[in-house]
């Protein structure tokens, strides 16, 4: 009886934890049902690679890889164009972000490498209780976080230039209309990074719902977060409803970068960086 009733104890965690996982299906279904997506297009995202193989290119993003390591900033200052501008840029991939269409932030009357300090520690303008130390981790930071992607492609509206990491160009006004179709803000629309595949219920015996392509534009349904199993995200579909995935591959369209221009001598050199808020 002993052994029988420390089974019995032993299995109520699990009947506990079978219970969360059909409680969150549960709910799951009644916020699906709750939020009816309208069908829209498919909107594919296409990057302009044709510039990821220069070799000048290479190097120039290795020497920037070697001074994050290294954490000596010399090499970075050095690449950094006279022309050189910050730009601040909403997370609204709908949004224009570009040289002319956005928001630059520094003094243009500083050095470049006074600027790119400014702009990546500071907004633009250096409070006197930041170090110069201080500055310098925030633009380590930066570059690090570019580099994290390991990927490069032309800015969507400026051909020849080379972005780490790559930018996305695809229909703004086809993604508008899924934007508004999915019932999401602008700032939620993402773009798949790997093969995906969406179920029709959180759950990995589920039903697959839709095949995601690398490069096809997700809306992600951020309402469903407390409804559905933790690791889980929740995407409208394209025919209307949702599918669900824990899958990686989920990525930003709107990530902070550097971007650079090629001089006639074939030396590239940083003319622009994005940050995001």
């Amino acid at each position: 009886m002993a052994r029988l009733l420390s089974a019995v104890r032993d299995m109520r965690p699990l009947s506990a934890l079978l219970g969360a996982c059909a409680l969150a299906l549960t709910n799951a279904a009644h916020a699906q049902a709750q939020l009816k997506t309208k069908p829209f297009d498919a909107v594919q995202a296409i990057y302009d690679r044709s510039v990821e193989n220069d070799p000048a290119l290479k190097a120039r993003i290795e020497t920037i890889r070697q001074a994050v390591t290294a954490h000596t900033l010399a090499a970075i200052e050095a690449m950094i164009a006279g022309g050189y501008v910050a730009l601040s840029c909403t997370n609204d991939p709908l949004a224009p972000c570009g040289p002319g269409l956005s928001k630059t932030i520094g003094k243009p009357q500083m050095k470049p490498a006074d600027r790119l300090r400014a702009a990546l520690c500071c907004e633009g303008e250096v409070p006197a209780d930041v170090s110069r130390q201080d500055q310098e981790e925030a633009v380590f930071g930066f570059f690090a976080t570019v580099l994290e992607e390991n990927s490069v492609s032309s800015h969507p509206d400026i051909p020849g230039s080379a972005c780490l990491p790559a930018l996305a160009k695809f229909d703004h006004a086809k993604a508008a209309k899924a934007v508004k179709a999915a019932g999401i803000d602008p700032e939620n629309l993402r773009v798949a990074g790997a093969d995906i595949a969406l179920r029709e219920k959180p759950a990995e015996d589920a039903p697959v719902a839709l095949a995601i392509k690398p490069g096809d534009l997700l809306p992600l349904v951020v309402e469903l977060t407390m409804s559905i199993p933790a690791g889980w995200n929740s995407i409208a579909l394209p025919k209307g409803g949702l599918g669900f995935t824990d899958q990686v591959g989920i990525n930003e369209l709107t990530p902070p970068a550097v971007c650079f221009l090629k001089l006639p001598n074939g030396e590239w050199q940083i003319a622009f960086t994005i940050q995001r808020g």
